[in-house]
């Protein structure tokens, strides 16, 4: 069975990005959520200084070794073995925390270029919440190879302020999109 059309991919080399839609039951999207809950409130047996190697856990594992992500793998890495290099929570409540500035998840350290980041928004992925923002087409390039994580510097991030394809990605809970980072 195939997942993703060839429209989607289409969509997904043109732009950087495409969106999947609810992947999750109602029923896994709840339990996924309670669960990230039970992890931030320390309600959970776990012992997780972040938020992240969420592979490891069990609920969070069942859910990424849905068809529809091995068949996204499996586009771009055919039969080789493939493994998640960091399967995390983001709690990202605008003007909170840390600035995080524009940058592309181009890890220089790795032994091959990414070419494949799956976001699900476990909660509504807002404006006023501090949703993620996409520049549509810049995957084609690393914009700065100089930074071991692909961060823009100040002076690099004004060149993309008024840019036309620079956009917002609003999510809906539950909604999945497939990245190149």
């Amino acid at each position: 069975m195939t997942y993703i059309t060839d429209q989607q991919w289409a969509t997904f080399d043109t732009d950087g990005y495409v969106r999947l839609g609810k992947i999750a039951t109602d029923e896994m999207l709840v339990t996924m959520q309670q669960r990230i809950d039970d992890i931030m409130q320390g309600k959970a047996d776990l012992d997780y200084r972040k938020i992240q190697l969420l592979e490891r856990d069990a609920i969070f594992l069942e859910y990424m070794q849905l068809p529809i992500f091995a068949e996204a793998a499996s586009h771009f890495y055919a039969d080789r073995p493939v493994a998640a290099f960091r399967a995390m929570f983001m709690n990202k409540p605008a003007n909170q925390g840390t600035v995080l500035p524009l940058h592309q998840d181009r890890w220089r350290a790795l032994d091959q270029d990414p070419k494949l980041t799956i976001y699900t928004a476990l909660d509504p992925a807002k404006v006023a919440n501090g949703c993620v923002e996409i520049i549509k087409g810049t995957q084609h390039e690393i914009l700065n190879p100089m930074h071991p994580s692909g961060f823009l510097t100040p002076e690099m991030e004004q060149n993309f302020v008024d840019d036309p394809r620079r956009e917002p990605l609003i999510l809906d809970a539950g909604e999945v999109v497939l990245m190149n980072p």
